[in-house]
């Protein structure tokens, strides 16, 4: 039996047709082609409720759920700024096999993305984004991925699904191309692109919403980069169809060929974990401390509000959540590595990583 694409379009289940969501994210940094200044941008591709819709974006209204194709395109950094052009569900294609998702005439796969918004009113009641145009076209090469599999849980197992899945086939990917942003054109260099792309599915969201992915770090001491060197981390306060698990994050980092994991599904790593997000007047921070059975992993990054943006969504059920969610692509940290040797653990790595990308949100 051939293996589960997890990057691919995945709303077969009955009760994920019905009520369920999935998107498409790609983060990336560029230049700006005649002053060189370096800006964060991410394009999302996203489809909710596909069978209840038409040939119209269905927003909720007299009860019923909202149903639609999104694209949303936005530029992190100060005066951050987003868009989402609407489409109805049957301007939507996507392919069980691979990743394959064509919105009206925009398209991603695994090698390419390309596209177009052009928003000149908000059309969802719900939300209020900007206004303008973005095009986009990249070659996309994916260098590391990361898979949690946590579906392997026995809890999992038996509750079928969970509210919120994800996949990385990107955790570390060079982008290569042009983003034309309000009219101003970027340049995305595979080598200064510190590019992440994910997918997520389900029939809701976890809450709270916990997201850090980095792939710009340097040795403190000597300034020197180190390459396919990734961090990623999701999760929060993960829903089942019976239960609801206490807050948890799945962790990936890659350094040196070697992916250190912890990962609370897999129990016989005897993976610990101590999560903390604090919102200040002026900063969202994130301090993750974890070990499993030979490591131990330390992860400290701030994002300034005023870089971040205010995304919203909807879950299949029409319920605005996460008001806001924070999302960030500037912020800065440090990730320090430990190795347990002689009931000992031993710091072995120390790195300080920027242009990262960041997120946190809870509903009540």
């Amino acid at each position: 039996m051939k293996a589960q694409n997890n990057n691919a379009y995945l709303l077969t289940a009955e009760h994920q047709k019905q009520s369920g969501y999935q998107w498409w994210w790609h983060r990336f940094t560029a230049h700006h082609r005649d002053t060189k200044e370096a800006k964060n941008f991410f394009v999302q591709y996203l489809i909710l409720n596909p069978d209840l819709g038409s040939s119209l974006p269905q927003f909720i209204q007299d009860n019923e759920q909202p149903a639609y194709a999104a694209i949303t395109v936005g530029m992190y950094g100060e005066h951050s700024h987003y868009m989402t052009q609407y489409y109805g569900t049957e301007e939507f294609q996507g392919n069980n096999a691979r990743m394959q998702v064509i919105i009206g005439d925009n398209y991603a796969d695994d090698t390419a993305l390309f596209g177009e918004v052009d928003v000149r009113q908000q059309l969802n009641p719900q939300f209020v984004s900007g206004e303008g145009q973005a095009i986009w076209n990249l070659r996309v090469n994916k260098r590391l991925s990361y898979n949690p599999k946590y579906q392997q849980m026995p809890l999992l197992k038996k509750a079928q699904h969970i509210e919120m899945d994800w996949h990385v086939e990107g955790m570390y990917t060079e982008y290569a191309g042009t983003i034309s942003y309000q009219g101003e054109i970027y340049d995305v260099v595979p080598s200064t692109s510190y590019g992440y792309q994910d997918t997520n599915w389900g029939s809701d969201f976890s809450n709270p919403w916990i997201s850090i992915s980095c792939n710009n770090f340097k040795n403190p001491v000597t300034g020197i980069r180190a390459n396919l060197t990734s961090l990623a981390v999701g999760g929060g306060r993960l829903g089942t169809l019976n239960r609801t698990l206490e807050r948890k994050v799945l962790i990936a980092f890659s350094h040196h060929g070697k992916l250190y994991e912890y990962n609370f599904s897999k129990l016989l790593d005897k993976v610990k974990q101590n999560v903390s997000c604090v919102e200040t007047e002026e900063t969202i921070e994130w301090q993750i401390v974890a070990t499993n059975r030979s490591s131990k992993i330390e992860v400290q990054f701030s994002c300034p509000k005023s870089e971040m943006i205010h995304l919203q969504y909807e879950n299949p059920q029409g319920k605005v959540v996460y008001e806001p969610l924070w999302s960030g692509a500037t912020a800065v940290g440090t990730v320090k590595l430990y190795e347990l040797k002689e009931k000992e653990y031993k710091l072995i790595a120390h790195f300080e990583g920027s242009d990262a990308e960041c997120e946190y949100g809870r509903h009540e």
